[in-house]
């Protein structure tokens, strides 16, 4: 099995990056930047608001997850995959845990039997990556940014009840009926532009989403970093419906799939019980 730390540097797997999941690797490399495959802007004034449209089917995704009521009283989560790269021959566990109770940016991720402790997420302002043999600072993401790829649901409520989000129909070729597009932005001060951090595609029948891109900054240009997280099956578990089966394709090419194993809703950020999970 190639080891994570190896794809990471290849340049296949930034999710792992802004995910956190390269907290084992002593240096992690962003991928080269890929074209934007959108026609939205990719930054607005902060005078914008959402399309009733875009706000409409965000209400509908969660509807379709579970409900409104049901997903206001989750504030936080612990979701244990499976993770297989392309070309591996075996898979890895890989726990991850959410907290979204407040404003806070707050996540932790981890793969299972790696030697180094996860990096932290807990409220920090800015991440240290490297790119080009240069350690560059990028403002941390936000929670639904981070969330968007593995709970649609959760990240969208989040989305719906923060001033700091807008929600705006997207126009694109693969947006055509059946299927029906969403750009989110944000902004990370008040008096900020919105800037387009996620494109998410829906079914118009079932309003789940059938895939969601993520933008990523990219240190050598302008050109954001896209990935994509195609949702291949979905599962309920305790009232909320969830992605089951997640098809990730990052920058640079390859291939990952995460099979969900466990899915705890609610969970206490403790960060040395996490890190246990990690040994066992």
């Amino acid at each position: 099995m190639a080891k994570i730390c190896d794809i990471i540097r290849a340049g296949l797997v930034a999710f792992v990056l802004f995910h956190g999941i390269a907290a084992s690797c002593a240096q992690v490399n962003l991928p080269n930047a890929i074209p934007s495959v959108t026609v939205s802007p990719a930054i607005l004034p902060q005078t914008a608001t959402s399309d009733p449209a875009a706000v409409s089917a965000l209400e509908k995704v969660i509807e379709a997850s579970g409900g409104r009521q049901a997903w206001g009283a989750i504030h936080s989560a612990k979701v244990r995959l499976t993770v297989t790269s392309a070309g591996d021959k075996e898979s890895h566990d890989v726990v991850m845990l959410d907290d979204w109770s407040s404003d806070i940016v707050r996540y932790r991720r981890g793969t299972v039997g790696a030697s180094r402790k996860p990096k932290d997420h807990d409220g920090q302002t800015t991440l240290s990556v490297l790119r080009a043999g240069k350690i560059g600072q990028l403002h941390e993401f936000d929670q639904a940014h981070v969330l968007a790829g593995n709970l649609p649901a959760a990240a969208a409520s989040i989305i719906l009840r923060r001033p700091s989000y807008i929600a705006k129909e997207a126009n694109g070729a693969k947006c055509a009926p059946p299927a029906f597009c969403v750009d989110i932005y944000f902004r990370s001060t008040d008096q900020g532009p919105f800037v387009r951090q996620e494109e998410w595609t829906l079914s118009d029948t079932s309003n789940l989403p059938l895939r969601i891109d993520l933008f990523l900054p990219n240190l050598m240009g302008s050109t954001p970093i896209i990935e994509e997280f195609q949702f291949d099956s979905m599962m309920r578990q305790a009232g909320l419906v969830i992605p089951n089966r997640i098809e990730m394709r990052p920058p640079g090419g390859g291939t990952q799939i995460r099979d969900v194993l466990r899915f705890e809703p609610n969970v206490a950020f403790d960060k040395d019980s996490f890190d246990q999970e990690l040994s066992r």
